[in-house]
């Protein structure tokens, strides 16, 4: 326990209790938001301090960690790829990042994640079904 100037005990407080104004500030903000203020000129503090709130009451998601992909995917397409300015090699500027700067001319580059489309069974890319079932030679 710990104890005040006077040598008294210091009851520590609940974490509730340090929470509720908290608790109440982000439902005040949560009804200024369902009544659409967020959405006026001067709105954007609105969203800030919910988000703010919701970050100090333990609400908000944490950031996902893609440091080893982005990493693997860096190491990938630097074992192919040069500057396109002096052809010298490139090199990751911070690890998780996808910046790489040529040494030789220090120019940065950025790289993007292209995503890989769905896979889509041939036959629904040209709709050879219809054709087939016209077709009296096909086994269904």
């Amino acid at each position: 326990m710990n104890h005040d100037l006077f040598g008294d005990a210091i009851a520590p407080k609940a974490p509730e209790a340090d929470k509720a104004p908290l608790h109440n500030q982000l439902i005040k903000l949560g009804d200024m938001m369902g009544d659409g203020m967020h959405h006026e000129a001067d709105g954007n503090w609105i969203i800030k301090e919910y988000r703010r709130v919701c970050k100090a009451l333990g609400l908000a998601h944490p950031r996902t960690n893609n440091t080893e992909s982005n990493n693997a995917k860096m190491a990938r397409a630097l074992e192919h790829t040069a500057c396109p300015g002096c052809t010298g090699p490139l090199k990751q500027t911070r690890s998780g990042s996808l910046r790489a700067i040529c040494p030789r001319c220090s120019k940065t580059y950025k790289f993007e994640v292209r995503k890989m489309p769905k896979i889509v069974p041939f036959r629904y890319l040209f709709n050879i079904e219809k054709e087939l079932k016209g077709n009296a030679n096909t086994i269904h």
